[in-house]
């Protein structure tokens, strides 16, 4: 069935706004050539300030979607300062958090080179970042190394450098705090240990699909494994 969007009798900006917005959660900007060239001038139009909803979508909870994807953030820190560097894609321009806090801040903080302004979020170091592959590099200045610094919730990963050496047995705690200082005397050491559990279902359809549910109990000191 065919139907010319200029032989319709009613407005057309209401349908164009409806077949819009519910089409385009599915689709990212790369796709938009599958729109008719009548349509594609309206797109920014009616994504205005709600970009977020051409990001990937959650497939378990519906509704969620995410646009910032972290890789390893890795630090090499030294007695007086630190240099850090990660690699980001990003889907639509988005408010991406650095390491860091008061009062030490990141700077020179560049973007595929590039200087970037940071701005604060939350009382956290921020930088928006355009669609595309962002590498994020920057610095740490400080007269006595720090005992921890805060390390954002979205970077799954870290890869630290201390004073020469490749630390593999990492300290971050719930807060978010990489700390660089042995663990207090007085600290409590709880018995480390670590369980998985793998469950997977195989529904017979088409396509054929697997969901697959990881359960980990887990105990002990803060540490990447």
């Amino acid at each position: 069935m065919h139907i010319s969007l200029f032989s319709l009798k009613r407005p057309i900006f209401p349908l164009l706004a409806f077949l819009l917005i519910n089409i385009l959660p599915g689709l990212t900007f790369a796709e938009d050539n599958k729109f008719p060239a009548e349509l594609q001038q309206w797109i920014p139009w009616v994504l205005y300030e709600q970009e977020e909803k051409t990001c990937t979508l959650e497939t378990t909870e519906g509704s969620k979607r995410y646009c910032t994807w972290p890789s390893t953030l890795e630090l090499d820190v030294r007695s007086d300062g630190a240099d850090f560097s990660q690699q980001w894609l990003i889907e639509t321009r988005s408010l991406v958090p650095l390491p860091g806090n008061s009062p030490f801040w990141p700077v020179q903080v560049q973007a595929n080179g590039k200087n970037i302004p940071v701005s604060k979020h939350k009382g956290r170091p921020a930088v928006w970042l355009d669609p595309g592959k962002q590498k994020i590099t920057g610095i740490f200045s400080w007269k006595t190394l720090p005992e921890n610094i805060l390390v954002p919730a979205e970077t799954g990963l870290v890869r630290l450098t201390l004073l020469g050496k490749k630390v593999n047995n990492l300290q971050l705690d719930p807060k978010g705090r990489l700390w660089f200082q042995q663990k207090r005397k007085d600290q409590k050491n709880d018995e480390e240990s670590l369980n998985i559990q793998v469950f997977r279902k195989i529904e017979d359809s088409v396509p054929l699909s697997q969901h697959i549910r990881i359960l980990l109990t887990v105990s002990g000191s803060p540490r990447q494994i």
